[in-house]
């Protein structure tokens, strides 16, 4: 009896966070272009800026507003200096939105001369941080490479989906390949977040099972909901130190690709 009950509470919360998506879908189509746009959080008292910048990618026909919870917790952790990437998926594709990603990223750390940055995405957003990271301009500024229910072998639902950003996470034409792993090669550290009652994303999809890969499990959560999953608000944080800690050692890093994928 009690596994009907946590499946049906389950299903109950995957179609609230899709209820909420299709009403967050007007916000989410009426953004105009890519922007970076920083979160309303108040610098330390002392004047420091605690931890490095992060940028926050949502997913594809979602808007900024679902990182409101995991802003909160960063302010709380002391990362003083956190901004979202806005874009409309159904406007742009992949490479246009990680050159537009990596352009801004590029001018926040000229603006706040910080020497790294962090990069977390959500579903497509995982792809648009990993393309800018692995193929793009932001190798070596990146110490994190967060990524969210990320489809990073596709998903038979993004055949259905409008837009020229859904082909890049069709199942069977995934395009991005596995990270490339370089021991001696200093880089980003890699965390793929995965959830179990994830409906959208099959296991292997959702998985970045490669070796240097930090996989972690989220297990209260369905792919819509996980960027305010309390497992996720709850671990983030630490394995963005985590990242900071590990700039000084080349051990276990992806080597870096110098051109997009067609």
């Amino acid at each position: 009896m009690s596994i009907g009950i946590d499946r049906g509470s389950a299903l109950l919360r995957q179609a609230g966070w899709a209820g909420a998506a299709v009403l967050n879908l007007p916000a989410a189509l009426a953004c105009r272009g890519q922007r970076l746009e920083p979160c309303p959080i108040p610098e330390r008292p002392n004047g420091a800026a605690g931890h490095a910048p992060v940028v926050l990618v949502h997913g594809y026909a979602a808007s900024v507003d679902c990182w409101t919870p995991l802003v909160e917790r960063l302010r709380a952790e002391d990362f003083h200096r956190v901004f979202v990437f806005a874009y409309n998926g159904l406007s742009a594709g992949l490479p246009d939105l990680s050159q537009a990603l990596t352009g801004a990223v590029e001018a926040v750390l000229e603006e706040t001369g910080a020497h790294g940055v962090h990069l977390v995405g959500h579903s497509l957003g995982g792809l648009i941080v990993r393309l800018a990271a692995e193929w793009g301009g932001l190798w070596d500024s990146a110490l994190t490479v967060a990524t969210i229910a990320t489809p990073h072998r596709g998903s038979a639902l993004a055949w259905v989906a409008p837009g020229p950003a859904a082909r890049w996470m069709r199942s069977g034409r995934a395009a991005l390949p596995d990270p490339v792993f370089d021991r001696g090669a200093p880089g980003p550290r890699y965390v793929n977040f995965h959830c179990s009652r994830d409906v959208v994303l099959s296991p292997r999809s959702a998985l970045l099972d490669v070796g240097g890969v930090t996989n972690i499990e989220l297990p209260d959560a369905g792919h819509l909901g996980a960027t305010r999953a309390g497992s996720l608000l709850a671990r983030l944080s630490s394995e963005l130190v985590a990242g900071e800690r590990s700039q000084s050692s080349a051990a276990g890093w992806p080597a870096r690709r110098t051109s997009v994928p067609a």
